[in-house]
């Protein structure tokens, strides 16, 4: 049978026409000339009508198809254009700084925040230390580029002395919060110039994970041309997060030292 072919509403007005008895098998394009003007929905309508065995059966099915239709829009995962910078007038897309500050006030059990730089982060995670300290079994995980800034690094290129930069530039310029989320890094980014920790996500809660290019900056939040996709299906926030759970688990992302997670 072909594809219904004919629009929810289309299909809730037939069913009350057949059910009312104003439309009878067998259905032609001639017959349901008030509902459809496609040859295709007309004949996958008649197959229907006589796999249902009658015009209430085939009211029935309508019905169905509607509903089904309407549990697949709400099973779909919503996702949102989420944009930084100069935009045309009426576009349809929602503001970074706005997005970030509503991710971290809804979080509940969860957040996990991954970015290349941190930029001047203070007033970015104003409301995230906020709610840390709201909700005391709120666990909070970030993942940074511990090598953006080479030129400022005394010393060697040693793990010991990036992570120690990193803590004091942390609890000085980027966190006000009481208690500290746990820091991860990639420390082959420190062994080889070439290799950067690039990503840029939010996950919280494991339900919504918006996906951007810009920085957790002042400027990648309000002033560059940065561009975001923001989806609330929990399928795909567990997937994001198991990517950065894996490499965690196998030793490739790891600890900050001098940074203690409260719980």
């Amino acid at each position: 049978m072909e594809p219904l072919e004919v629009p929810s509403e289309t299909l809730l007005q037939l069913a009350d026409a057949l059910e009312g008895g104003h439309v009878r098998g067998p259905l032609t394009k001639f017959g349901l000339r008030a509902f459809t003007t496609s040859a295709g929905a007309v004949r996958a309508l008649e197959a229907l009508r006589k796999t249902a065995g009658n015009e209430a059966a085939l009211a029935a099915m309508c019905r169905l198809v509607v509903a089904e239709r309407a549990a697949a829009m709400a099973r779909a995962p919503k996702v949102e254009l989420v944009w930084t910078g100069p935009e045309r007038v009426g576009a349809s897309s929602r503001d970074t700084k706005v997005v970030v500050a509503e991710l971290f006030a809804r979080a509940r059990r969860s957040v996990l925040v991954s970015s290349y730089s941190l930029g001047s982060g203070a007033a970015l995670f104003a409301p995230l230390a906020a709610r840390m300290a709201e909700i005391p079994a709120l666990r909070v995980r970030m993942f940074f580029d511990l090598t953006v800034g080479d030129d400022r690094v005394p010393g060697l290129r040693t793990r010991e002395a990036y992570e120690a930069r990193f803590v004091q530039s942390f609890r000085a310029r980027h966190w006000r919060g009481a208690r500290v989320p746990e820091v991860f890094h990639d420390p082959r980014t420190i062994d080889n110039e070439r290799i950067s920790f690039h990503a840029k996500c939010i996950i919280v809660d494991e339900e919504v994970a918006f996906v951007t290019s810009a920085n957790t900056s002042v400027a990648a939040q309000q002033e560059n041309i940065e561009a975001g996709v923001l989806i609330e299906d929990r399928l795909f926030a567990l997937a994001l997060g198991k990517q950065f759970d894996d490499l965690v688990t196998a030793g490739m992302l790891v600890p900050v030292q001098g940074l203690t997670a409260s719980r």
